[in-house]
């Protein structure tokens, strides 16, 4: 088989991850979500710091801990500077840290995940015979030149190439459906007309799929955010 192009996109969280559990407030399971900000507590000679969640329905919060009972001196100063400042690229790459989550015993809300699904450069197989003349693009913006490139060709199938760094739990066929902004209808049905092969239910860390029914549009899918877990 002569595959015209490759191209890649790679998922990205634009949010920490959720936590699912009890809210006393409103008296049911619900989820929380990060605020962005941090607690810092001295205690005679020891620091506690906490990422701060609120319940996205009745506002309580729950403090999820990234230092407990620590001498001032275990944490960088730089570090502290940040958790003082509410720093939110810091809240962020916490709030994405699963070791975090799992040595608070939190669960992450893996079906309510903010990501983005972002492309990344085309790669043109010199073995093409017939290239799109638009195709070539030397400072990389995408455009007609990207449009056309991604676009299945005569006389070969395109390689789509998935990375999921973050290992999020987003199934194959939903992630296939958002970069081709098509409904997860229509990856079923190219499925069943043999179009399309997903080797794997969930993408996992990297997954590569031959395109043989379906077009990746030229702009870049959108970041999708998930409503809030309803009691």
């Amino acid at each position: 088989m002569c595959y015209l192009n490759t191209t890649e996109y790679r998922i990205i969280p634009t949010s920490g991850y959720q936590v699912l559990r009890n809210c006393s407030g409103c008296g049911c399971r619900a989820a929380y979500e990060s605020t962005g900000s941090f607690r810092v507590n001295a205690n005679g000679k020891r620091i506690d710091v906490w990422l701060i969640y609120r319940c996205g329905s009745c506002g309580h919060t729950y403090n999820l801990a990234i230092y407990d009972r620590v001498k001032p001196e275990d944490i960088p100063g730089e570090e502290y500077r940040r958790f003082l400042e509410n720093d939110g690229e810091t809240a962020l790459r916490y709030g994405m840290d699963k070791g975090i989550f799992t040595k608070n015993r939190a669960e992450i809300d893996w079906e309510h995940v903010a990501y983005g699904i972002l492309p990344m450069e085309v790669r043109e197989n010199p073995e093409s015979r017939e290239r799109p003349q638009s195709q070539e693009n030397s400072e990389g913006r995408i455009g007609q030149g990207r449009q056309d490139a991604l676009r299945q060709d005569r006389t070969g199938s395109s390689l789509l190439t998935i990375h999921n760094p973050w290992g999020l739990k987003i199934r194959t066929d939903k992630a296939v459906a958002e970069i081709c902004q098509v409904s997860r209808s229509k990856v079923r049905q190219l499925i069943k007309e043999g179009k399309l092969e997903l080797p794997q239910d969930y993408v996992g860390s990297r997954i590569v799929l031959e395109l043989g029914g379906c077009l990746i549009p030229e702009n870049s899918t959108p970041v999708h955010k998930f409503p809030r877990n309803q009691c």
